[in-house]
């Protein structure tokens, strides 16, 4: 055997000035592009007003940084964005700025990530891929909040790098750095497991193709197609095999002796991710439904609910679960290679202990992270909150900002298949197509998901088949969002072929992508962010097509009259949009429009022709391939250029308007605009420099005293984070005020004024805001016209004067028929600023006398103490959070004990009686009752807020009937009356009639005592009655 010799290394100094010289191309550009990324993304970083989950997010990192802690909490997603932000704190100071370094740095890795993989995506591919998350609407906006979005989207890329090179060299570094990925993702963000369940179905079928097409090479497309059908469930068999086989207790017969089926690169990353993957996903699923039959077959009372530790035997029994699950997964980790395995677990645990604990300053953030981080979003998939519709991102959002990656990569994902053979791209369009017309069916045709209003009842597929519906008709018409999902082992089957590596990666983005797109349709909760997730492996995919597209002699072209192509084809284009959606229509107006309109008309008909005819013929000259070519380049340039202009739109100029519809419960610029007049009113104050030195000021820090409410707090909680002295009152002070300004949210408005009195001049301001959403609840009358259920004539969005009207106004213009002075869709606060400093504002200079303030006779008859007459301790475990109290007509007392998710009853002499509830969905059982209301005939009516119904009792606590389901009617306020969204307060009118608060469609719906729908008034907005 001959050994090759080592050549010397060559010194630097030995090496020619020209090589040193020499620039490599690549990292030029890529260097460009950050340098252009890093500009506009830092670019005026710190002006956008605060969103409501942004406060929360920088509140909580702020605590940190002043070292008051941070501990754990699901709801708000991982601890990996509340460590960085507090980081960035620390070395920048805690300010507006600095609050979003973290995620616009991380925007730039993801940025540059598309360079990692040029090998796949070609040298024209990456930069593509790079050029289109630099300009993504979606991307830019979100890169430059504080969101955990962009944290996960980093690490799973990252992660798909590392699956990717550990299976072209498996190499075992890139296999502990696929670990440290996985870890790092799980403590930014939950969407890990929707992506690792991606990577898994890719990797597992995978494996099953290969161990398949070794077995039986002559039927690759039945192995394709059960790699693509069983490939998890034989991943899970293939593991059991494989312990098999290194216990001597089974061996293949068609690998040879000394060698193993299992020793492939795919397995490895089947095991060693699920070995750390399983415990994190299997111990919440395991509390939810094992536990449930343990309760069943022993009549145990362990909770259910993966995030209620309320009981020391359910922590118990999920410690116990969870540590069963880890030493599992451990021991089959061990057993594959126990010296790679155990370097993994260093990379892993140690990641997500440090992060979920706070650095073992939060021991319950094991229980949180490791088992809650799934278990809570389980419990939300049925609360739908959001309300969005099924085809939110399909037909709403992709297509209005995304609409480069959304047809490009659809594109792509056809020409991965057409590489193989045009028959597969065929079926796979036909297919698509035909799941597309069935879909748009099922949702948009009333009766079958939808409530049907004619025939007054849920949905055909609700009452026949509740498992699937659930509880409401969204629920329903999620879960056939989930039909799409066939196209995910349809692409893998036509595209993968493991004779060829060169369809891996390719395959892997399309499972990737349309997974995505499935899965965060079916998810309860879909929200403006999550169109990030959708968006970038849209865009590795449109970059990969594109690579291919761009590889052409484009001098030789140029010179056949490519060029010439490409412009007839665009001033085409923009002529015949113009026409269509900026044009005057015939027979709109007197003769002399209608002559200018005709005229118009067949001049735009003259150029489009003529521009149709040029294409034609030099297309003839470049052959049907390169005409293509140019077709493809220059559409893609054109909608590249629309693009940035929704960027800027999205990004920077509407960044915090509501006329996005990626700006979702954003604060406005009212807010920051209240902070300054507070910040001028400190400086003057509590600088000496108030004009009546008599003025009492409150100055502290040299800050004034500022109060606010519960209504109020996100997110002043975070602009208020310098005012040592502000002053949080919740949904009531105790007392009459004396701070120099007072914030009051709208919903404590009431409460609040007696304890104002005359001594504050007051502004209405706008607090937080939301797009509108007249998208929800399509039907084909409301899509094409027609007759509604009423027999009225109705528009329809898609009559061509409608639809013209929603591109050029709302698409293109983002102008609505109101303006944002009367949005409809917010939620306001008033700034109270005491009479006697008011003056030291030009705002408010000659509105307020400058005599002085009288004295306001309420302070004076204000009682500051109390004492309480009777005291309720309640049952074992005492109130938790109560919201409401009902009084009996014998004198009893009902108590909405919220938070224990119970009713608690006291007798007239208010002594407990008993209790009844529990949480759960169950008849009976609650989940936060919030408003309770006793009839005269002793009836007790609860509303069940997150159940979204009312229930009845009698006043034993025997259930006798009850009302309602989850359903967000829109604007639709008069229409599906037993669709209730999180209903709050109840009462009995002199006829015993139940009246309910139906908080979450805003507004309130009258029933009869068992519970027939009579009436409702309210709605959203200033345009209904409130």
């Amino acid at each position: 055997m001959s050994v090759p010799v080592e050549q010397p290394r060559q010194s630097i100094w030995a090496t020619p000035l020209s090589a040193l010289g020499k620039i490599n191309w690549d990292v030029a550009l890529l260097v460009a592009l950050l340098l252009i990324a890093a500009l506009t993304r830092f670019y005026d970083l710190g002006s956008a007003a605060w969103s409501h989950d942004e406060a929360i997010h920088t509140h909580w990192s702020n605590d940190l940084y002043m070292g008051r802690g941070y501990i754990h909490n699901p709801i708000y997603h991982g601890p990996l964005l509340y460590h960085a932000t507090a980081l960035a704190f620390f070395i920048l100071g805690d300010n507006d700025f600095s609050a979003r370094v973290m995620p616009v740095l991380f925007g730039l890795v993801l940025l540059a990530a598309p360079f990692l993989f040029r090998q796949w995506l070609g040298k024209r591919g990456w930069v593509v891929t790079t050029a289109m998350l630099l300009i993504s609407p979606v991307v830019a906006h979100y890169s430059r909040v504080d969101r955990h979005d962009i944290y996960v989207e980093v690490f799973v890329v990252l992660l798909a790098l590392a699956i990717m090179k550990y299976l072209a060299a498996r190499k075992t570094n890139w296999l502990y750095f696929a670990v440290a990925m996985l870890a790092f993702a799980f403590t930014a963000m939950e969407t890990t497991f929707i992506f690792m369940a991606l990577f898994g179905y890719f990797l597992a079928s995978a494996f099953t193709f290969d161990w398949f097409n070794q077995r039986m090479p002559a039927s690759k497309m039945a192995n394709a197609a059960l790699a693509a059908v069983f490939g998890l469930p034989f991943a899970f068999l293939a593991v059991i095999l494989f312990i098999l086989e290194k216990f001597g207790l089974w061996r293949d017969k068609h690998t040879p002796e000394g060698e193993s089926a299992f020793d492939v690169a795919a397995f490895d990353l089947l095991l060693v991710l699920g070995t750390f993957l399983v415990p994190m996903g299997a111990t919440p699923l395991f509390i939810k439904y094992g536990f449930a039959g343990i309760n069943r077959l022993f009549g145990a009372a362990l909770t259910t609910d993966p995030t209620d530790y309320a009981a020391v035997a359910s922590i118990q029994a999920s410690g116990l679960a969870l540590v069963f699950f880890i030493v599992a997964s451990a021991a089959v980790g061990l057993i594959w290679n126990w010296r790679k395995w155990l370097i993994c677990a260093v990379w892993f645990y140690p990641i997500m202990l440090i992060l979920f604990t706070t650095f073992f300053t939060n021991p319950a953030g094991i229980g949180s992270g490791f088992v809650g981080s799934l278990g809570y979003w389980i419990s939300q998939q049925s609360v739908q909150r959001g309300g969005q519709p099924q085809y939110y991102y399909f037909l709403i959002t992709l297509p209005m900002y995304e609409y480069l990656p959304y047809l490009f990569g659809g594109l792509g994902l056809l020409y991965i298949l057409w590489r193989r053979s045009w028959k597969r791209a065929a079926l796979f369009a036909g297919v698509a197509a035909f799941l597309a017309a069935l879909e748009a069916y099922i949702w948009f045709t009333p009766g079958i998901v939808q409530p049907n209003p004619a025939a007054a009842d849920a949905g055909w597929l609700l009452q026949n088949f509740p498992l699937f519906g659930g509880k409401d008709s969204l629920q329903a018409a999620n879960f056939t969002v989930l039909l799409l999902g066939f196209l995910m082992p349809l692409f893998f089957a036509l595209a993968y072929n493991p004779d060829d590596e060169s369809t891996r990666f390719p395959t892997l983005l399309g499972v990737w992508s349309i997974g995505v797109l499935v899965l965060f349709s079916w998810a309860g909760e879909k929200m403006p962010w999550l169109n990030m997730h959708l968006a970038i492996p849209l865009s590795f995919v449109a970059g990969y097509f594109m690579n291919d597209v761009l590889r052409a002699d484009w001098r030789a072209l140029f010179k056949q009259g490519a060029l010439w192509m490409a412009l007839l084809f665009t001033l085409g284009l923009l002529v015949l949009a113009f026409q269509f959606f900026f044009g005057p229509a015939p027979l709109s107006g007197t003769p002399l429009d209608d002559l200018a309109a005709r005229s118009s008309a067949i001049v735009a008909i003259l150029i489009i022709g003529a521009c149709t005819g040029g294409v034609v013929y030099l297309g003839m000259t470049l052959g049907l391939k390169n005409a293509l070519r140019v077709l493809l380049v220059t559409l893609f340039g054109i909608l590249a250029l629309f693009t940035i202009r929704t960027t800027a739109s999205a990004a920077y100029y509407n960044k915090d308007m509501a006329t996005e519809v990626l700006v979702y419960a954003q604060g406005t610029p009212d807010v920051p605009a209240a902070m300054r007049e507070i910040a001028e009113l400190s400086q003057r104050l509590c600088a000496g420099n108030a004009n009546d030195a008599k003025i009492q000021v409150n100055c502290e820090n040299g800050k004034i005293k500022v109060a606010y409410d519960d209504d109020s707090s996100w997110p002043f909680v975070w602009y208020l984070r310098d005012y040592s002295n502000a002053q949080f009152y919740g949904k009531k002070p105790g007392g009459p005020f004396d701070a120099e300004v007072v914030i009051v949210g709208d919903a404590n408005e009431a409460e609040v004024k007696p304890f104002l009195g005359n001594r504050y001049f007051k502004r209405q301001m706008r607090l937080v805001w939301w797009p509108a959403e007249d998208y929800k609840g399509l039907t084909w009358t409301k899509l094409f016209g027609g007759v509604d259920e009423n027999g009225n004539p109705a528009q329809g969005f898609l009559q061509p004067e409608n639809f013209k009207k929603i591109v050029r106004d709302i698409w293109f213009y983002r102008k609505y028929s109101y303006d944002l002075n009367s949005w409809p869709y917010v939620h306001r606060f008033s700034l109270y600023v005491r009479k006697d400093i008011a003056n030291q504002l030009w705002q408010y200079a000659g509105v307020v006398p400058q005599t002085a303030v009288e004295d306001d006779p309420y302070t004076k008859q204000f009682v500051n103490d109390l004492q309480a007459s009777a005291t309720l301790t309640g049952s074992e475990g005492g109130f938790n959070n109560p919201k409401n109290m009902a009084l009996g007509p014998d004198g009893s007392v009902y108590v909405a004990d919220t938070n224990n998710h119970r009713i608690q009853k006291f007798d007239a002499a208010r002594n407990f009686v008993k209790a009844w509830g529990g949480q759960g969905s169950a008849p009976g059982q609650f989940n936060e009752p919030w408003g309770i209301a006793v009839g005269a005939d002793g009836a007790v009516y609860v509303a069940d807020t997150w159940n979204h119904r009312i229930q009845k009792f009698d006043r034993d606590g025997n259930l006798l009937g009850m009302w309602g389901a989850f359903g967000d009617v829109g604007e639709e306020y008069d229409s599906n009356l037993m669709e209730l969204y999180g209903p709050r307060a109840i009462a009995l009118d002199k006829q015993g009639n139940v009246w309910v608060t139906d908080t979450g469609n805003e507004r309130v719906i009258e029933f009869s005592p068992d519970g027939e729908a009579l009436d409702a008034f309210g709605g959203t907005g200033a345009r209904h009655c409130h």
